[in-house]
């Protein structure tokens, strides 16, 4: 099972960091375009009319100095499960037409940019995908922790038909979520394996 680079944070991110890295913007997508950036000027990830940057400039300061530090141990830490080998990727590089592998050695050299879907820096590799490497019953459990982890997340904003969920979830986590690891999540999060989630009282 992979998914494409866009979906990798809700699989291979800390979670609570990367909740954490969310909350510092107005959106989800927008933490996920700013992380796919390298955060090479003075602010960081940020820009300068980011509604979340405090109005004294020496709390803007440790405000963009804390979201750098989060942002770079994310991405690091992704980095590493890849040149290990831990996470494999493909895409397709320059003069290509179909995905090839991506080496584990070449992630040194690429920055991946998550909304575009698409490796950046000795190369150019697009339509990036991810995956765990060679052991089905880690990629399961895996995906079975961030869709647990989501639906909580998402149960947040109030309850929604199952099938809703199931639809938002292959949205989030691509069209390879399996049936019975969504039911799996589900039972756990609403204490029930199908109907509308109860409202809490």
């Amino acid at each position: 099972m992979d998914v494409f680079l866009k979906q990798a944070p809700e699989l291979f991110f800390d979670q609570e960091q990367w909740r954490h890295f969310c909350a510092r913007f107005e959106t989800r997508d927008i933490a996920l375009v700013r992380i796919s950036r390298p955060p090479y000027d003075l602010l960081g990830f940020h820009r300068a009319g980011d509604a979340s940057l405090p109005a004294s400039e020496e709390a803007k300061i440790e405000h963009i100095e804390a979201t750098y530090q989060l942002g770079i141990a994310l991405v690091g830490a992704f980095k590493t499960k890849l040149i290990s080998g831990e996470v494999e990727a493909t895409g397709i590089p320059p003069l290509f037409d179909e995905h090839i592998p991506i080496a584990a050695e070449q992630w040194r050299g690429l920055w991946p940019e998550f909304a575009d879907d698409c490796a950046m820096g000795t190369t150019r590799f697009d339509q990036v995908r991810v995956g765990w490497s060679g052991n089905p019953k880690a990629q399961a459990a895996a995906l079975l922790r961030a869709l647990t982890d989501w639906l909580r997340q998402r149960a947040i904003t109030g309850p929604a038909p199952k099938k809703t969920l199931f639809v938002e979830a292959q949205r989030q986590f691509g069209d390879a979520v399996p049936v019975r690891l969504f039911n799996a999540a589900y039972a756990t999060v609403h204490k029930r394996r199908r109907g509308r989630p109860r409202k809490e009282k």
